[in-house]
């Protein structure tokens, strides 16, 4: 089994504030790459899928979300089901358009996908950077601020008005990807548990 050497991240919800504690853990030095080094190999993934579960806690609201991501080069898939697997929604897109199909086949098309998702659902992902985020790594186009583990792997990011926090990674296809990440911005907290990772290289 594979023991990691990250920070346990509680996050804490008070009066809308975030507080973060932290706690060191060990993983096998095997698994140690160097900061550079991982960014530049995991920056050449554009081919994946993941599912996994979303909290998203909005306006003292909370929504639960079962999710399956495809990713292929700029243009992603995106299953949205409820927590008893009663469809949502199907969004499909890349960065230059968006199309969402909703559980009652009402269909709308724009330009970005985050905004679509939040006039269609009430709540939205960050979908411009979540390729990205998601696999571990800053969008290395836009300014960000990294914080790391043993200059290794991302404890937290922040970019583009995201703070991204990393709770815990697992080991698939030899390689440390995010397995719960929590994402937060002045008006949302999402929280994210990844799993059937399948990495295509």
């Amino acid at each position: 089994m594979l023991k990691r050497t990250f920070f346990l991240l509680a996050i804490l919800s008070i009066t809308g504030c975030t507080t973060i504690q932290q706690q060191k853990i060990s993983y096998k030095k095997a698994a140690h790459t160097p900061w550079p080094k991982r960014l530049q190999h995991i920056g050449k993934i554009n081919t994946w899928h993941v599912a996994g579960s979303a909290l998203i806690k909005q306006n003292k609201k909370a929504n639960i979300a079962q999710f399956n991501w495809q990713q292929h080069k700029e243009k992603y898939h995106l299953n949205i089901n409820g927590p008893l697997g009663v469809g949502i929604a199907t969004i499909t897109g890349s960065n230059r358009y968006a199309k969402i199909i909703l559980a009652n086949g009402r269909q709308a098309i724009a330009s970005n996908g985050e905004e679509l998702m939040q006039k269609e659902l009430g709540w939205s992902l960050p979908i411009d950077n979540f390729p990205k985020w998601i696999l571990g790594i800053p969008n290395t186009k836009l300014v960000y601020n990294k914080n790391l583990q043993n200059n290794s792997v991302l404890l937290s990011l922040k970019q583009q008005g995201w703070k991204i926090y990393y709770l815990q990674y697992q080991l698939t296809n030899n390689l440390l990807l995010p397995k719960k990440i929590v994402l937060v911005n002045e008006n949302i907290t999402i929280k994210l548990s990844l799993t059937n990772w399948k990495i295509n290289k």
